[in-house]
């Protein structure tokens, strides 16, 4: 996903430039708050004033102590928003990632609910690669999964 500075961490109020085995530290901090964890794909992004709203099917509802995203399921749409000076979150359609944030908003529209999470310093998004062929990759997915496992039955309850 993005590799960076501290600095540029705070510009744009992310947690994404984090390695997966550094984003349990992060997970720990979340205790205390309701936290959601989604494998997600982009599918789309367009730009609205001052944001840019991406949307994405959730693939896999990973964690979801949030009451308020209790309809959130596989299947999903949901939109995720950032501000659009954030240039160092590079976000690309028919991309999966793993999101992870503790807060958002449930929307209703024509009798029906859209959900619309932040990206900002309670989130975290990072690229789940689909395909790749080097050990490093591999092996990148492979710690990406076992966190997610690790999530859903015992971390951040």
């Amino acid at each position: 996903m993005t590799t960076g500075s501290e600095s540029s961490r705070e510009d744009c109020g992310d947690l994404s430039c984090l390695p997966p085995q550094e984003i349990y530290c992060t997970c720990l901090i979340w205790k205390v708050l309701s936290i959601t964890a989604y494998k997600v794909t982009v599918t789309k992004s367009a730009a609205e004033g001052d944001f840019m709203t991406y949307t994405a099917t959730v693939d896999e509802v990973i964690k979801n102590t949030d009451k308020d995203f209790e309809g959130v399921r596989s299947g999903t749409v949901v939109d995720l928003v950032k501000k659009a000076t954030c240039s160092d979150m590079d976000i690309q359609n028919n991309r999966q990632y793993l999101l992870m944030g503790a807060s958002g908003s449930e929307v209703t529209l024509d009798n029906n609910y859209k959900y619309r999470l932040p990206l900002d310093s309670e989130a975290v998004l990072e690229l789940w690669p689909t395909e790749c062929s080097s050990p490093e990759c591999r092996d990148y997915i492979s710690q990406l999964d076992d966190f997610a496992e690790s999530l859903q039955f015992s971390a951040c309850s």
